[in-house]
C-alpha cells in the first residue's frame, strides 16, 4: 500500500525565480513510515455549521456548502421547551418569548438534516428554566416602566446600565433533569438508534449576563459541577449511546474562571475567591479532572467530546475597505492561535494559545478516548476577500491537526466570501467534488505568507492540494514537482480570485496537462484547490 508524503520548502537556488515555492510530492519505499506518522483520516464532523431555532437554511444555500454536521444551540436554546416548541431570546432581544409553532422545529431540523445525511448536534438546557409559552417577556413594561431600551411593551431590563430584577416564573417553568431525560428518550424513539450528539447547554459561564432575567447568580466551580453531573447523568440513562458535548464554555476566560471569580460579587474586594478555594487551578482543567473522578465511581461516561468556543478577541476587522491591508494582515495571521506554539495571540489574551493542540492534550489527560470541538468559531470579515483566505485555512488547520469536530457559527451569508472557502474543501465543482479524506503532512506547515494543504483519498488514486497565497500584495507561485509515481490521469485546478475590494472574488478552473512538474501562479489574496487523480 503506498502513502504519500510531502516536503515544501522556499526555494533557495540561485537560478529561482522570487515568491516561488516548491511543493514535492514523493512516496516511500514499500512498507517505509510517512514522515513523522502523521498521516491521519480528517474527521468530517469539522465541516459543520450552527443555527439558532429560527433561522431558514434552505433561503442561504447552505446544502451547497455539503456540511456533515449541523449544530443547533445559540442562547436561545438554553430555554427552549420542547413540550411547548418555545424559547426565550434572553438578552439578545429584550429577554421574550417565542413559539415555532404546533410542529415541533427540533424534530424538522433532525428529519432534515436526516434527509441530507448530516449529523444532527442538539443542545440539552439545564439551567433550570424553559419558557411557559411563546409570547411572555421577563421586563414588561407595566411592571417596569423606567427602562433604557424597549420593543413594544418588552424592556431591556436596564435602568441607567443598572440591572433589574425579574421574576423567573413571568417568562419560565421550572425543569429538572428529568425533563431532558425525557426529552432524550423521545428524540431516539424517534429518530432511531444512529450516534445523536447532546450539548450540555451553552456558554455557562454567562448565564448570569445573557439570562440573567431566570439565572442571575454566576456559576460556581461547584454549582456547575453539580447541575452538568446530573443533567449529563438523565442523558446517558435515558440514552447509553448518546454522544456527550460539553461544557462548551464561551472561550478562553471561561477557560480559566468561574462566572463567579469574573463577576463576582467578592468578599472584601477580592477576586478569584472561587478559584482560590479549589487549588488556583483553571475551572477547565478542574472540571474535567472532577468529571474523571465521577465517571471512575459510576462506571459511565458522562463526556465524551470536549467543547469549547473560539472566537478571535482582537477588535479590528477587515470589512471590504481597500486600503486596510495591515488588517487583513493581522486577520490572516490570527489563524495562527489555533495551532501554534510559538504564535502569542494579539489581543487582550496576549498569550500562546494553540487552541486546538491545547485542548487536545487536555482532552487525552482527561481521558484517551474523548474527542476535542470547537463548538462555535467565526473569524469574521464574510463582507471582505480576506476572510474567505482566513476560513480555508482555519478548514486546512483543523485537517491538519486532527480535530473531532467544528460548527461554524451560524453559517457563511450567500452574498459573502466565507461561502467560497467551503466550497473549496466541499464542493469545489459544483459536483460534489471536495477535498481528500486522509491528510498528508508537509514539512512547511503553515507559513506567515501562503499556506499549503494536501490529502489523498481512501483508494490512494487521488491527491487534492489546497494552495493559500495570503500576500496581500504579491504574486506567488508554486512549483509542483511529482517526480516519483509518473504522470496523473488528469489535473484540474479550481479557486477563488479577488476580483475587486470587499468581498468580491471571481471562481476558475482549468485542466491541466499531465507533466511531472506543475508551476501554478497565484494571485494576491487567492485561494486553489489542485486534483491529480491517477
Amino acid at each position: 500500500m503506498w502513502k504519500w508524503t510531502i516536503l515544501l520548502a522556499l526555494c533557495l537556488s540561485t537560478g529561482c525565480p522570487a515568491k516561488t515555492r516548491v511543493v514535492t510530492l514523493s512516496k516511500p519505499a514499500e512498507g517505509q513510515q510517512a514522515a513523522s506518522g502523521q498521516i491521519h483520516d480528517i474527521s468530517p464532523y469539522i465541516y459543520g455549521f450552527g443555527t439558532y431555532l429560527h433561522e431558514d437554511r434552505v433561503k442561504e444555500l447552505l446544502w451547497d456548502l455539503k456540511p456533515t454536521i449541523y449544530r443547533w444551540g445559540g442562547n436561545t436554546s438554553s430555554r427552549y421547551n420542547y413540550q411547548k416548541n418555545t424559547w426565550n431570546s434572553a438578552n439578545d432581544w429584550y429577554f421574550h418569548n417565542y413559539s415555532g409553532g404546533q410542529a415541533s422545529i427540533i424534530d424538522r431540523f433532525m428529519s432534515e438534516n436526516r434527509e441530507k445525511s448530516v449529523a444532527s448536534m442538539i443542545t440539552i438546557p439545564m439551567m433550570g428554566w424553559v419558557a411557559k409559552d411563546g409570547s411572555s417577556f421577563s421586563f414588561p413594561k407595566s411592571k417596569f416602566p423606567r427602562q433604557d431600551a424597549f420593543d413594544g411593551d418588552a424592556g431591556n431590563g436596564l435602568n441607567g446600565g443598572e440591572k433589574l430584577k425579574a421574576d423567573p416564573l413571568t417568562t419560565s417553568v421550572k425543569i429538572s433533569p428529568q425533563f431532558v431525560g425525557d426529552w432524550v428518550k423521545k428524540l431516539k424513539t424517534q429518530f432511531g438508534n444512529h450516534p445523536h450528539f447532546y450539548i450540555m447547554d451553552n456558554e455557562p459561564m454567562l448565564w448570569n449576563s445573557t439570562h440573567r432575567d431566570v439565572h442571575p447568580e454566576p456559576v460556581t466551580y461547584d454549582s456547575y459541577l453539580k447541575t452538568y453531573i446530573d443533567y449529563a447523568s438523565a442523558v446517558r440513562s435515558a440514552d447509553p449511546e448518546a454522544v456527550i458535548v460539553g461544557p462548551a464554555l464561551w472561550g478562553w476566560l471561561a477557560m480559566q474562571s468561574s462566572a463567579y471569580d469574573i463577576e463576582g460579587p467578592w468578599s472584601g474586594g477580592k477576586k478569584n475567591l472561587d478559584k482560590a478555594a479549589h487549588g488556583n487551578k483553571p475551572f477547565f482543567e478542574w472540571f474535567l479532572e472532577q468529571i474523571a473522578k465521577e465517571e471512575r465511581v459510576r462506571k459511565v461516561s458522562l463526556l465524551d467530546v470536549i467543547d469549547v468556543h473560539f472566537y478571535p478577541e482582537t477588535g479590528n476587522w477587515p470589512s471590504g475597505d481597500a486600503s486596510n491591508d495591515a488588517v487583513r494582515r493581522q486577520l490572516l495571521k490570527s489563524t495562527r492561535s489555533l495551532w501554534d506554539k510559538s504564535y502569542k495571540d494579539e489581543s487582550w489574551i496576549n498569550e500562546k494559545l494553540y487552541f486546538i493542540p491545547r485542548l487536545k492534550e487536555m482532552a487525552a489527560k482527561f481521558k484517551p478516548a474523548a474527542k476535542v470541538s470547537i463548538g462555535e468559531y467565526n473569524f469574521r470579515s464574510e463582507k471582505d476577500v480576506s476572510g474567505a483566505i482566513a476560513q480555508a485555512d482555519i478548514l486546512g488547520v483543523m485537517g491538519q491537526e486532527d480535530l473531532y469536530a467544528a460548527q461554524y457559527w451560524d453559517f457563511p451569508i450567500k452574498d459573502g466570501s466565507h461561502r467560497n472557502a467551503f466550497l473549496l474543501y466541499r464542493n469545489f465543482d459544483g459536483k460534489g467534488s471536495a477535498f481528500a479524506e486522509r491528510y498528508l503532512p508537509n514539512s512547511a506547515g503553515n507559513q506567515e505568507s501562503y499556506s499549503v494543504y494536501t490529502a489523498e483519498d481512501s483508494s490512494k488514486k487521488r491527491v487534492t492540494v489546497v494552495l493559500l497565497n495570503k500576500s496581500t500584495s504579491d504574486e506567488q507561485e508554486f512549483d509542483l514537482q511529482l517526480p516519483s509515481y509518473g504522470l496523473a490521469r488528469s489535473v484540474r485546478v479550481v479557486g477563488w480570485t479577488s476580483i475587486k475590494s470587499g468581498a468580491g472574488m471571481e471562481r476558475f478552473e482549468t485542466k491541466l496537462a499531465s507533466q511531472q512538474s506543475l508551476k501554478i501562479k497565484t494571485k494576491p489574496l487567492s485561494m486553489q484547490i489542485v486534483e491529480l487523480k491517477y
